[in-house]
Formats: structure tokens, sequence, C-alpha cells
């Protein structure tokens, strides 16, 4: 895809009009515009046709907000980004990384082959888990290769329902919930009840101090 995108921007220029069915969007390649996008406080609203079905995979929350609720909703996570914060996570990323290797290296000694994308999924989800959710997978008796299959094919159902303007349809997205995207739908309800759960007792962590 990003080919592609590449190949069209060459022919077309930087900046171009561009059709997903009957939605029309400006893609630009030109970093003068993407940064007056990025930093304009007045570009908040999201495109409806694309955050409308990621609304329908994720429901409520900070990536569908649309607008002034977003703009102070996501005000909340800036203490997470505060330097001091995120170089609390360094540790963590070096001993990650180096579980990396070594899964890599027995890999490759015992001639299995691997995907190298399978250990990159593994070690994202990973450190996901332990810097946004305090979780680690390996202290606990969860399926750490099975998790990053079932948050693949929830990442595939995501982007779905998100490019494919069919499932705007209610009727045609509530059979297809219930049948080819049952096990990614599931997966995103674990997800979510997990996250719940970590935020409510840090909530409770809070209040006691």
């Amino acid at each position: 895809m990003l080919k592609t995108f590449i190949e069209i921007a060459h022919n077309n220029g930087k900046n171009m009009m561009l059709y997903m069915g009957p939605y029309i969007f400006l893609l630009t390649s030109d970093p003068a515009v993407i940064k007056d996008v990025t930093a304009s406080k007045q570009c908040i609203d999201k495109p409806a046709p694309v955050y409308d079905g990621f609304s329908n995979a994720l429901s409520r929350g900070l990536i569908t907000l649309q607008g002034d609720h977003w703009s102070r909703d996501r005000k909340i996570m800036n203490p997470a980004f505060k330097v001091k914060n995120i170089l609390t996570f360094i540790p963590i990323f070096n001993r990650k990384a180096n579980a990396l290797i070594e899964c890599i290296d027995e890999d490759i000694e015992s001639g299995r082959k691997t995907l190298l994308l399978h250990f990159l999924r593994e070690m994202t989800l990973n450190i996901s888990s332990e810097t946004i959710i305090g979780r680690q997978f390996d202290e606990t008796e969860h399926d750490i290769k099975l998790y990053s299959q079932r948050c693949t094919l929830a990442m595939e159902y995501i982007c779905e329902l998100s490019t494919n303007f069919i499932y705007l349809n209610g009727f045609v997205r509530d059979i297809a919930k219930k049948t080819i995207f049952k096990e990614s739908s599931e997966m995103i309800d674990i997800l979510h009840s997990v996250i719940v759960e970590v935020s409510k007792l840090k909530h409770v962590h809070i209040l006691r101090n």
C-alpha cells in the first residue's frame, strides 16, 4: 500500500484528491502541509467514514472522540508522555530487546525458522502490556503467542471495519461480528475489560495515597 501511495504522489504531485468509494480525501505528502495540520489546534475533527469504522470496532474512546471532546480528554494522557516518565521505560525496552535476541538465537539453533514478524509482534505486545497497563505476560498464565495472534486478528478486524464501508451498515456489521469476526471482536472485548480493570485498580491506588 505504501509503495502504491509513493507512486501516486510521484505521478500526481504532493497534494491530490483521492476517492475511496463515494468519499473524497485530501492526500498529501508535503511536509509543510503535514506540519500545519498536525500542529493546528483547529484540525481536530477526524474523517467520519474511517473513524465511524473505528467507533464501530472499538466503541467510544480517545481514538474515536472528535473535536473538543478529544482535545479535552487527550490532556489526561499528557503526564504519561513527560520525559521523566518515558525514561523509566528504558530498562523495560532493554530487557525485552535482550529477550528478543535470545529467542531468535534459540530459534536459529533449533532450526525452527520462525518468522521474525512473530517475534516482533510478541515483543510489542509484551512491552505495551508492561508499560501501559503494568502487567508482564511472562509472569501470568497467559500464552503470549496466542494473545499476539489474536491481537493481530483484532487489528485486521479494526482495519476491515474502517476501510470497507459495507460495515457501516449495522445489520451487516452485526452478522460479521457473530461469524467471520467473532474471535476478533471477542479479543477486543477481553482487552477492553483488562484495561478497565487496571484503570480501576490504579484509581483506587491514587485515592488511597
